[in-house]
C-alpha cells in the first residue's frame, strides 16, 4: 500500500513539474517560477527573442520577396528582348511594346509563357495589341483555354504551304503551237485533218 502511494506521489510530482516547465515559444506565466525576479528574467528573455523571431522572419520574407522580383524581371527583360528581335522588321513595334508592357495591359502568365515559346512572338503581341477586347477575354481564361485561342492566333500568321497542281504538263509544242494529244475518235475533221498535215510534214 505504501509503495503504491509512494508511485503516486512520484507522478503526481512528474506530472506537476512538467506542468510547470515553460512550453516552447510559449509566454511565461508567473505561477512557473518560484520568485518574481526568475519570473521577470524569463519574461524579458522570452520578448527579447520574440522581437529577434519577428525581425529574422521579416528578413527572411524580404530576401524572398526580393528574388522572386529579380527572377520575374529577368524573365520579363528576356521575353521583351525576344520580342523587340522578333518585331524588327515590324512597323511601329514600339508602340505594341509600349502597349502590351503596360501596368494597365491584361497580360496573364499563361499569356506570357505563351510569347516565350511562340515561335512568332512579336505578331501575336501585335494581334493582342491591336485588339485590347480580346486580349482581356483571354486574360479572363484558364492556362488550356488561353493557349487554345492563342494557338488559333498563332495559326493565321503561319507561312502558307505552296500549292501543288495536279493538272499534267502541257504538251510538246511545234513552232509554238501545242502539239494535240486526243485520240483520232475524239476529233473533229478539222482537228483530224490538220493532224494529218503535221504528220506528213514530219515524214518529209
Amino acid at each position: 500500500m505504501l509503495t503504491r502511494l509512494g508511485r503516486l506521489e512520484g507522478i503526481v510530482e512528474i506530472t506537476t513539474k512538467s506542468q510547470q516547465q515553460p512550453e516552447a515559444d510559449a509566454k511565461p506565466r508567473r505561477e512557473q517560477y518560484a520568485s518574481w525576479d526568475d519570473f521577470s528574467e524569463a519574461l524579458t528573455d522570452w520578448k527579447v527573442d520574440q522581437r529577434l523571431k519577428a525581425r529574422d522572419t521579416e528578413q527572411q520574407r524580404k530576401s524572398t520577396q526580393q528574388a522572386s522580383a529579380s527572377k520575374a524581371n529577368e524573365r520579363n527583360q528576356a521575353l521583351a528582348d525576344r520580342l523587340v528581335a522578333d518585331g524588327k522588321d515590324i512597323e511601329d513595334f514600339e508602340e505594341v511594346m509600349e502597349i502590351i508592357t503596360d501596368g494597365e495591359f491584361p497580360v496573364s502568365a499563361a499569356m506570357r509563357d505563351y510569347l516565350e515559346e511562340a515561335e512568332r512572338p512579336a505578331l501575336v503581341a501585335q494581334w493582342l495589341a491591336d485588339n485590347p477586347d480580346q486580349a482581356r477575354r483571354i486574360y479572363g481564361m484558364n492556362s488550356a483555354a488561353a493557349v487554345r485561342e492563342l494557338d488559333k492566333v498563332a495559326k493565321d500568321f503561319a507561312p502558307k504551304p505552296a500549292r501543288v497542281t495536279t493538272a499534267p504538263p502541257p504538251g510538246p509544242t511545234v513552232g509554238g503551237r501545242s502539239v494535240t494529244t486526243k485520240s483520232p475518235d475524239a476529233m473533229s475533221m478539222e482537228e483530224y485533218a490538220a493532224e494529218f498535215k503535221q504528220r506528213q510534214a514530219k515524214s518529209r
